[in-house]
């Protein structure tokens, strides 16, 4: 396990058991379980089939409320916090990825009694401490976000206030990795200064400030705003869920089933510059990514192992089969390198013409999507992976390919999802845009 492939876990023996073991399922999978063509275009650093030793056993993450772990009457808030860690290690355990409480806020208040301000943050301290050891698999951290901003009721913002200002200190001066903190922006709760929790968000910015979270949901974008607030947040691996053709919709007990990321990068470089065959590739190369998903699912549907879920009723539809309840989660085609590949297509282009370019490619793989979710039976997203190990692993296979390549193959990364790369020195407003 590189430390760029696991930047919240440590190299102990645990985890090299562990990292040996998830060898050994991969190779199992490989050899019974995957079809050929699928494995070659992973192979090819083509396409990234995310957490393959997963493939067939778990689904990648959810969206929960603390009162779903550990129940409506749990004892008072030390005892909630202390139980919420255990159930939490359950859960981690029990997919591949990311756990997000959509409404941190509003489901801790729910619990807080006669606990003054220091009782409550020390526990909210040592919930965030427990957070940050190895529990995950006994060699990672658990992939943890909370939501929050828009409780505006006493006890609410005491959450809101005691989280920020627990986290804010760190661990004797070292800035905590999780849980990751999004604060949730709405007009006439937090965004302007007449806003009854705007005093929550300057502390939030001034948390940021200091340990570059929270980060923040924009509740009043238009792709949100059709939806209740408190239904809607994001998952530890950064997925926003909002749709569901097959039931309630939001992000609340259902999430993303798997993932597989698209090359970009490769894909312009093998097209020689030529955009209609770069779109070609691009389009045959998304079936591709449409078709393991499906073959992933259906695999999952018939070996999965959805007990601890099923038992705390943490999937929508959790006591149908597992066909009907997966079918609420969402099947995630993503990409990265979207800068890298429009400087590949259109070399020296300004600013604005890579803007324009990027967001063309961009469309065209959201409609793509949007004719698998009508043809397909299935919930599909077009995410915008940040891939912390494939942004490496793309550019170290295709450097092999094509070369060292300036400003492409040559910086040992490709840069995550739509990002403008950090070494463009232009206004962070442009870069915004």
């Amino acid at each position: 396990m590189s430390e760029r492939n696991l930047v919240n876990g440590d190299n102990n023996p645990v985890g090299a058991i562990f990292a040996e073991g998830a060898r050994a399922r991969k190779e199992a999978l490989r050899r019974d379980i995957i079809p050929p063509q699928m494995l070659a275009l992973h192979d090819n650093s083509t396409i990234h089939i995310h957490d393959m030793e997963y493939y067939g056993s778990a689904y990648t993450c959810i969206g929960v409320s603390v009162e779903r772990l550990v129940g409506s009457k749990a004892g008072d808030f030390c005892d909630v916090c202390r139980r919420l860690i255990r159930e939490i290690v359950s859960l981690t355990n029990a997919q591949s990825a990311g756990i997000g409480f959509i409404n941190f806020d509003t489901d801790m208040a729910a619990y807080i009694g006669t606990e003054d301000d220091a009782e409550l943050k020390r526990a909210l301290r040592d919930l965030i401490l427990d957070l940050n050891i190895n529990l995950r698999r006994g060699c990672e951290k658990p992939y943890v976000s909370f939501n929050f901003g828009l409780d505006t009721s006493t006890n609410g913002r005491r959450v809101i206030r005691l989280l920020l200002e627990a986290f804010s200190e760190g661990d004797d001066g070292m800035p905590y990795i999780f849980p990751n903190l999004i604060f949730k922006l709405r007009s006439g709760v937090n965004a302007k200064p007449a806003d009854p929790n705007f005093d929550m968000l300057m502390l939030s910015a001034k948390t940021t400030a200091a340990c570059m979270m929270p980060t923040y949901f924009n509740a009043d974008a238009s792709y949100n705003a059709s939806y209740s607030p408190e239904t809607i947040g994001i998952m530890c691996c950064r997925s926003r869920l909002a749709e569901n053709d097959f039931g309630e919709k939001g992000a609340l007990y259902r999430g993303d089933v798997a993932v597989a990321t698209i090359n970009l990068v490769q894909l312009a470089l093998e097209s020689k510059k030529a955009r209609s065959e770069f779109y070609r590739l691009l389009d045959d190369t998304m079936d591709s990514a449409c078709d393991m998903l499906i073959h992933r699912f259906e695999t999952l549907a018939k070996r999965g192992f959805f007990e601890y879920v099923r038992n705390k009723g943490l999937y929508l539809d959790s006591t149908k089969d597992a066909c009907a309840m997966l079918k609420n989660g969402t099947l995630d085609i993503g990409f990265i390198g979207l800068w890298e590949c429009v400087c590949v297509l259109n070399p020296g282009g300004s600013l604005k013409q890579i803007q324009r370019k990027g967001l063309a490619i961009v469309e065209f793989m959201r409609a793509k999507t949007d004719k698998y979710i009508a043809s397909k039976g299935y919930n599909f997203s077009l995410l915008a992976t940040p891939a912390e190990g494939v942004s490496g692993e793309f550019p170290e296979h295709d450097r092999k390919v094509y070369g060292s390549i300036e400003g492409v193959t040559d910086k040992g990364y490709y840069t995550n999802s739509f990002h403008v790369p950090v070494d463009q020195a232009w206004h962070v407003f442009d870069k915004i845009d």
